[in-house]
């Protein structure tokens, strides 16, 4: 899998002071979703990936990927996976967690 950072770090673009509030918001949660919401919504993620058939060598981007209840089963399914997050801590947590 590969996991970008904030895709908001492009040359010659502002900050934007909403997006700066998520992006904190999202990072000061990080922890608590990653041991709480993950765990439960990797089961969701694996059956929606199950209904879509997504298989070995497909490609998935998963924007607002958080920490990985989606792309992890993905990955585990064979897929090229490209996370990508507002979050700094959200990558992170989703960098420790995947395989």
């Amino acid at each position: 899998a590969v996991i970008r950072g904030p895709a908001c770090r492009r040359a010659g673009r502002r900050a934007q002071p909403g997006r700066e509030a998520t992006r904190a918001a999202s990072s000061a949660i990080a922890r608590g979703y990653d041991e709480l919401v993950t765990p439960s919504h990797l089961w969701l993620g694996e059956q929606g990936l199950r209904r879509a058939d997504v298989a070995a060598g497909m490609t998935l981007l998963d924007v607002a990927a958080r920490t990985g209840a989606l792309n992890i089963p993905a990955a585990r399914r064979g897929a090229k996976v490209l996370a990508t997050d507002l979050s700094p801590a959200m990558l992170d947590r989703l960098r420790a967690r995947a395989p």
